[in-house]
């Protein structure tokens, strides 16, 4: 936990949840979140998962390979936050949570069935397993700040509905933003695609903005 220099009563606190396989150290260290606390005044907290039977470090978001697994993360991350929120004297409404491949897709689990504790969520490169939206449905509307890119290796941006992959079924990108827009109430959409600053680099950003929402959706 990184907690910055006179830092306000009740100041937010921000989750980083880091990928499969990975650490709390190395997610911390990638997205140099520290400097971004300090900068913005919230407490941030690196959560490390616990091991699988093969001795890799994940969060139980219900891929296939992991259906003996036991943990239960939800509970964990429940406790932690009202742990720290009361040791630090934090928000607890101003909670959220932030994770990269399977940390993100552990965001929208959090998002789907615990938006009473993490109020706002914005997953990195993060998907919703088929198995997982179809318990999603009553969720009430969260604010979201999604991550994807169209040539992702791992995280496919079509999704994989017929697990050839093994990782389970799971959603295609596009399906992933139209859930939340649907659950967010959302009538519209707007595009604004960003600069690339180097003009022989074919790659670029798009932003999708949606409006008329009761929780705002963006998706980069």
């Amino acid at each position: 936990i990184h907690i910055p220099e006179q830092l306000a009563v009740d100041a937010p606190l921000v989750f980083v949840l880091h990928g499969f396989t990975d650490d709390a150290m190395s997610i911390r260290d990638t997205t140099q979140m520290n400097a971004v606390a300090d900068r913005y005044g919230f407490a941030v907290v690196y959560p490390r998962g616990t091991l699988d039977r093969d001795g890799r470090r994940f969060w139980q978001v219900g891929y296939d390979f992991h259906a003996s697994e036991t943990v239960d993360d939800e509970g964990f991350l429940v406790a932690l936050a009202h742990h720290l929120q009361q040791t630090y004297q934090l928000s607890a409404t101003r909670t959220y949570m932030t994770g990269m491949s399977n940390g993100g897709d552990m965001a929208y689990v959090m998002a789907c069935r615990h938006s009473d504790v993490f109020r706002a969520v914005a997953p990195v490169v993060g998907t919703m397993m088929r198995s997982g939206s179809e318990r999603c449905t009553a969720a009430p509307p969260v604010p979201l700040l999604a991550f994807n890119g169209t040539a992702d290796g791992t995280t496919l941006y079509a999704g994989d509905m017929d697990n050839r992959d093994g990782w389970g079924a799971y959603l295609g990108t596009d399906a992933v933003i139209e859930f939340w827009r649907t659950q967010n109430g959302c009538t519209a959409m707007t595009m604004q695609p960003l600069p690339n600053p180097n003009a022989a680099d074919p790659r670029h950003v798009e932003v999708y903005t949606s409006a008329g929402c009761r929780a705002p959706v963006v998706f980069y």
